[in-house]
């Protein structure tokens, strides 16, 4: 079985940073293993502006925010398997992963940095009564189908959700052709950030249900209409307020969770990013916890990197 001093399980802006950041402190034989095609993570889905401000002085777009990583990972020769998912991390340090060119192999690691991002919730999660449709995307599938396929997920669409990602697929579909009708938030001020609350949905005259859920869905082979119910103070359905909604299309905003998976089936203890019974594990970026921004996710992750590049040091050559 070949060993590493890390294998780095992700390769967003947190696995990248992690890893440059250990390679910098000499970690010596850095691996990336990458479910996607390509190293960058979510950033490559998203077409904002607005990065790397602080830490490379420019505003970038994601994709060239992404790409300064990039490029670092290769001129520091850090080794990296594409379409390349971990299945299974064991206790003692083994990472037993597949690909289509390798099938399912095992790689040891002195250190393991778990920087395996986010996962969006699934419909099931908000107890929405109808059957299943097509015409019924997650923010982040819909963002993708757009952004790289250049696709339109629909025509007439319905948002549930005002978080961040809520309110710039709002504004993105609108762009793109899509009638927008509307946000259903259940709270009663919007989740995200009030520069995109402007940007995203006052700009473009997107309606936006605050204190409003959706009570119903109907269509056949397709999502034809919701139904949405205004709450009371306590979260709960007033009844007489329904409205239905026409549309073709429902996008859920809904919240996101660390993609953990890999920690909790091997039973592994965190305690701020940092595994505590078991020496030189390590988690950051989305995985640990729900960023705001990618600063601190770049600051985290690098800060991850050069823990384990200190404990692999200590870790004596076998």
């Amino acid at each position: 079985m070949q060993t590493y001093d890390l294998i780095v399980i992700g390769g967003g802006i947190a696995g990248m940073s992690s890893a440059i950041e250990a390679k910098k402190n000499g970690a010596e034989s850095v691996i990336i293993l990458e479910k996607e095609s390509e190293l960058g993570g979510m950033l490559n889905q998203c077409t904002d502006s607005g990065f790397g401000i602080e830490i490379f002085g420019e505003n970038l777009t994601a994709p060239e925010f992404s790409q300064r990583f990039i490029d670092e990972v290769e001129a520091h020769g850090i080794e990296y398997k594409l379409d390349t998912m971990a299945l299974e991390l064991s206790r003692e340090k083994v990472v037993a992963a597949v690909n289509s060119e390798e099938g399912i192999f095992k790689i040891r690691g002195k250190a393991i940095i778990l920087a395996s991002g986010c996962i969006e919730r699934a419909r099931t999660t908000l107890n929405i009564s109808g059957s299943k449709f097509a015409g019924i995307y997650t923010a982040g599938v819909a963002q993708r189908i757009t952004n790289t396929q250049g696709l339109l997920p629909g025509k007439e669409v319905v948002v549930i959700g005002s978080g961040n990602l809520g309110l710039i697929m709002a504004r993105t579909l609108t762009l793109e052709g899509a009638k927008v009708k509307g946000i259903i938030e259940s709270l009663g001020e919007v989740r995200g950030n009030r520069k995109y609350l402007k940007e995203c949905t006052e700009d473009f005259n997107i309606p936006v249900f605050l204190r409003h859920i959706v009570t119903g869905l109907q269509g056949t082979d397709r999502i034809e209409s919701v139904t949405i119910s205004e709450t009371d103070n306590d979260g709960r359905k007033i009844e007489g307020t329904e409205e239905t909604i026409n549309c073709d299309t429902l996008i859920l905003s809904v919240d996101l969770i660390p993609n953990d998976f890999l920690l909790k089936k091997a039973e592994i203890s965190l305690h701020g990013g940092i595994a505590t019974d078991i020496k030189g594990i390590y988690v950051c970026g989305d995985a640990n916890y729900i960023h705001e921004g990618t600063d601190s996710i770049v600051t985290e992750a690098s800060e991850a990197g050069a823990c384990a590049a200190r404990y692999i040091r200590r870790v004596p050559s076998k």
